[in-house]
């Protein structure tokens, strides 16, 4: 069992690039096409956007090591907490004296200042990345960085995970400075950012935002069932072992999932069918399945259910009970008792998260992120809390005081966010 588990190939935890990207193939092609084409592309500037799981860090790992494989240079950072500007003037440090860092030269790192390969269908090309001039900022040193790529048919990449996290002025000035190379310069320094449904209600939420507007946007979604069978299938194979479509039907009957769901899936098969000496079988794929539902409760559902404010949470449990999919908003709206101001941000933020579709303005359908089960269960707790009068500061009588407060945790104190439902911010106060 344990040289089982060491040759597992599943890789059950968040921002692991996986053996195989199940479903993202046409997302890569569509990025690399407009890579290729270089800055008037538009995608050459490109946000990632989906709920957590849907493996928005995977594809900016490929997408790294794709350029990188073409000899582009690499400027990685993320903005889940202020300082962004510091952490990429740090990167640049690193790339321009590497000898002063400590951590070996560029070389050693993945080819950063030797580039083979220079440019997508480009030519070879050898050089040495030049230091800056002294006292120029970044937006400068970024230009420069990217003319001397330039002028050996290659491309820089600043990669920023996390930015829905981003602080709103130092993205804006960010912002500013990648339109002013990329696009107004027309140098080749591409962006991929990546970021949770937030960035709607609030980097996109900005008047002037107007880089981050103009970004080409790719939504990251949920696998279809076919989709994640034959994520397991390629995983498996790759590793030397094989499973049927019939062993693996089980996953069929689980619905829509994440990628980050298939690789829970596919560990726990693993470890249980003894792969790759045993065959998988559908008795251990249905266990998988099971086992699976149980650690996405404990590691993902519940954080989730109680990361959203509290219209959100009763309007997912109302949606539920009402079957799931094209569920009248009228009918919610009396069976919630929310007002149509509550009602109408609580749908947006659920939205913006993945939890639902609208495929009209009077219908919601529940998407597959929080499957039914879950839903059910939490909502049960939160009854059970409210009936018992335990959490004061959020309910009355087993009902929210006040339903227009945000309600979500806040990341800098202990406690709520007390602001408006709707509010724009990260809820750090």
């Amino acid at each position: 069992m344990g040289h089982n588990r060491a040759s597992n190939p599943f890789t059950p935890d968040f921002g692991q690039t996986p053996a195989h990207l199940a479903g993202r193939g046409k997302t890569l092609t569509e990025i690399e096409s407009h890579f290729a084409v270089g800055p008037r592309a538009p995608g050459f500037t490109t946000l990632l956007i989906g709920p957590r799981g849907t493996g928005k860090t995977a594809l900016l790992n490929a997408l790294v090591e794709s350029c990188r494989s073409e000899g582009w240079v690499i400027v990685s950072v993320d903005a889940g907490t202020p300082g962004i500007h510091d952490r990429i003037g740090m990167v640049l440090d690193w790339l321009e004296h590497p000898d002063r860092t400590g951590l070996g030269t560029v070389q050693d790192w993945g080819r950063g200042r030797e580039l083979i390969g220079a440019g997508f269908f480009g030519l070879s090309a050898r050089w040495e990345i030049a230091a800056a001039p002294p006292r120029m900022d970044n937006r400068h040193r970024l230009a420069y960085l990217a003319s001397q790529a330039g002028e050996h048919d290659t491309s820089v990449l600043l990669c920023v995970d996390e930015i829905h996290a981003g602080d709103q002025q130092e993205m804006r000035r960010l912002g500013d400075d990648i339109q002013h190379i990329t696009k107004r310069e027309s140098l080749p320094l591409a962006f991929l950012g990546a970021g949770l449904g937030d960035i709607y209600r609030g980097l996109l939420s900005g008047t002037k935002m107007t880089f981050f507007h103009r970004c080409h946007r790719l939504e990251v979604g949920l696998l279809t069932p076919a989709q994640a069978v034959n994520g397991v299938r390629c995983t498996v194979r790759a590793a030397g072992a094989d499973a049927g479509a019939r062993e693996l039907a089980p996953i069929l009957d689980r619905g829509d999932i994440t990628p980050f769901h298939m690789q829970v899936i596919g560990s726990h098969l693993w470890d249980l069918s003894g792969l790759p000496d045993s065959p998988a079988g559908e008795w251990e794929t249905a266990k998988s399945v099971e086992l699976a539902d149980a650690e996405m409760m404990n590691k993902v559902h519940r954080t989730a259910w109680y990361d959203l404010p509290v219209p959100c949470r009763r309007l997912l449990a109302e949606l539920r009970q009402a079957g799931g999919a094209g569920v009248s908003t009228r009918d919610l709206k009396q069976s919630t008792g929310l007002a149509a101001a509550v009602m109408s941000h609580a749908r947006r933020w659920l939205q913006f998260g993945g939890y639902i579709l609208q495929p009209s303005p009077r219908q919601i359908t529940l998407t597959g992120l929080m499957p039914d089960a879950a839903i059910e269960r939490l909502a049960e707790e939160d009854e059970e809390v409210w009936a018992a009068g335990e959490d004061a500061d959020e309910t009355t009588n087993g009902r929210p005081a006040d339903p227009m407060r945000c309600g979500k945790p806040m990341s800098r104190v202990p406690g709520r966010c007390t602001l408006r439902l709707g509010h724009a911010g990260g809820c750090r106060r």
